[in-house]
This record gives C-alpha cells, structure tokens and sequence, in this order.
C-alpha cells in the first residue's frame, strides 16, 4: 500500500506543475495494512508532507476485525497533510462519500467548489 500511495503523491506532484492553481487531494480507501512492498510509513509521510496533497484515508476494516478503527499511520497522515481521516465503521455517513470529504476541501480552501 504504501508504495501504491507514494507513486500517487508523486504522479500527483507532476501533474500539478502542469496546472497552475490546481487544488490536490488524495483519496486512499485501505484497509490500513502495508501488506506487500518496500517501501516504509515514514518515506510516504515525509513525501506526503512535503507535497501540500490534502490525504484522507478512509479505513475500511477487514471482516475478521468490523469494530477496528483507523490505524495510527493513516491518522498521522490525514493530521500531517490537511485531510481527514474516516473509517468504514464511522456512524456519519457523510465523512467516507465524495460530496462529504468535497465539502471539507472547500471550506479548507475557498478555491474549491463543493458540488
């Protein structure tokens, strides 16, 4: 996952260099584990921080754990980078749709139209 994360921070990084004004965000839906890659939490943070990407992780836990919540990593992440983090098990239906997690991007910027 996270290696998965880190390519989307950079391919992000580069596309907004090619448009001025752009306002960036990344959606991460896990289920918070780094099952397969090389890459470390902390090279994702630094990378991610860095960026200005807004990063709101939505965890959606595993069927053998339905009451887990978010992990640290994917909460240090949404705190460090400006986003939010929710979780599959949140009561309020509006912090894991697109129009909730659009409304929390306009009012972090007023650049952004929540439609």
């Amino acid at each position: 996952m996270y290696e998965s994360m880190l390519i989307a921070i950079r391919n992000q990084q580069r596309a907004s260099r090619a448009r001025a004004g752009s306002y960036r965000v990344i959606v991460v839906l896990t289920d918070g584990e780094n099952g397969a890659g090389r890459v470390e939490f902390d090279e994702v943070l630094d990378d991610a921080r860095r960026s200005g990407i807004l990063t709101y992780p939505v965890v959606l836990p595993p069927n053998d754990a339905p009451q887990s919540g978010p992990s640290w990593r994917m909460t240090q992440l949404a705190l460090d980078t400006g986003g939010k983090i929710a979780s599959g098990t949140c009561r309020h239906r509006s912090c894991v749709t697109a129009r909730g997690i659009s409304c929390r991007c306009a009012r972090a910027d007023p650049h952004v139209m929540a439609r």
